[in-house]
């Protein structure tokens, strides 16, 4: 049962690493961002590891997964949009 123990640890760390991207876009923190940004890519490439490797032993429902892998996504995007604002934010208020 090793593979429904690492998906719920996945599941679990999609729902952390949304909140810090939360917290990260809400503190206008480049840096934050930059970094949830990169570890919600890394995230995103273990889920669909994992997705997988279920569909490969056929283990358990893939349900979970997905929404896992939606709620990534969505915060990658998020972020993605987030950096571009912060960016433009930060070169308009350069001289």
């Amino acid at each position: 049962m090793t593979n429904a123990r690492d998906n719920w640890e996945l599941i679990e760390l999609s729902r952390k690493l949304e909140q810090e991207a939360i917290a990260a876009r809400n503190n206008a923190d480049i840096e934050a961002v930059q970094e949830v940004k990169q570890q919600l890519h890394e995230l995103q490439h273990r889920i669909i590891n994992a997705q997988g490797r279920e569909v490969k032993g056929n283990v358990t429902s893939g349900e979970p997964l997905f929404d896992a892998h939606l709620r990534v996504e969505e915060s990658v995007g998020r972020m993605e949009r987030a950096l571009i604002n912060l960016q433009a934010m930060q070169d308009d208020a350069q001289p």
